[in-house]
């Protein structure tokens, strides 16, 4: 099989592998697990596939361990840098439909490689507070949410992540699994935040985590909005008033690009 182009792009540390979906027909799933293994491919966070729909792109992200992600927010800003990058997307906005619907990307600004971006990634949904959950021998109390991805927030020590993430992820309350954040209020406008996300694990950082970790913190009255949420692979900006948008900030980097010549379909 002839040589598949792709493009390695990180959004403060959450890093993915951009593919056109044109080169790929079938066997995602594999090439997902394939190319992400950090040993043997060419390591990643998760596979982002893509092509262009008139004025628009559509995106499809497949996790690191193959199985799929309706959205990824960090991904999102990825794919635009991408399109930036090569001359895909000209102009400031860029829309892009996912598995969590259509929504737009703003460019705030360039620095080589790197690109900031503003993303509208519409209104939380099913914010449930004060839920009750059995993790070993205690309770935890949570707060869940969708940003078109299934969240799951804890108030709690962000050491414990690597404890109680793999327990929450796949807790009989999430039929289809969970992302799981860790947050410690900073001060009035600032959490850290530690994420186990669905498929993933341990990230570096996380968009649409992010969002949930800042409307959850917002919700309980921790903070006000906007809210920096420290990463450990950085900062993102979170914007929240009830009833509108989430609108997340952050940069993105193309990382390097080149070409992957194992064939997946016999890996």
């Amino acid at each position: 099989m002839p040589p598949l182009p792709f493009a390695k792009i990180e959004a403060h540390g959450n890093d993915f592998i951009v593919v056109s979906d044109k080169n790929v027909r079938e066997g995602a799933p594999d090439l997902a697990r394939a190319m992400c293994d950090r040993l043997r491919g060419v390591g990643g966070d998760g596979l982002i596939l893509f092509r262009a729909d008139g004025a628009r792109f559509v995106m499809t992200i497949i996790n690191s361990d193959g199985s799929p992600a309706e959205i990824s927010g960090n991904g999102l800003r990825c794919l635009g840098a991408y399109l930036s990058h090569v001359g895909l997307a000209t102009g400031p906005e860029i829309e892009v439909s996912t598995g969590a619907g259509l929504l737009k990307l703003t460019a705030l600004g360039r620095n080589g490689t790197m690109f900031r971006f503003r993303a509208d990634m519409g209104p939380p949904r099913e914010i449930a507070v004060g839920i009750e959950l059995s993790v070993g021998d205690e309770t935890v109390v949570v707060t869940t949410l969708s940003m078109g991805n299934p969240h799951c927030v804890v108030f709690t020590e962000r050491s414990r992540l690597r404890e109680i993430g793999p327990i929450l992820e796949s807790h009989r309350n999430f039929s289809d699994k969970t992302n799981v954040e860790l947050v410690e209020p900073i001060d009035r406008r600032a959490i850290h935040m530690a994420i186990w996300e669905r498929g993933a694990g341990e990230t570096a950082s996380s968009g649409t985590g992010s969002a949930a970790a800042a409307v959850a913190s917002i919700i309980n009255e921790h903070v006000e909005s906007p809210v920096q949420v420290h990463c450990p692979g950085g900062m993102i900006e979170v914007a929240w008033t009830e009833g509108e948008s989430v609108i997340v900030t952050g940069d993105a980097s193309v990382v390097a690009e080149g070409h992957y010549f194992i064939d997946w379909r016999t890996a």
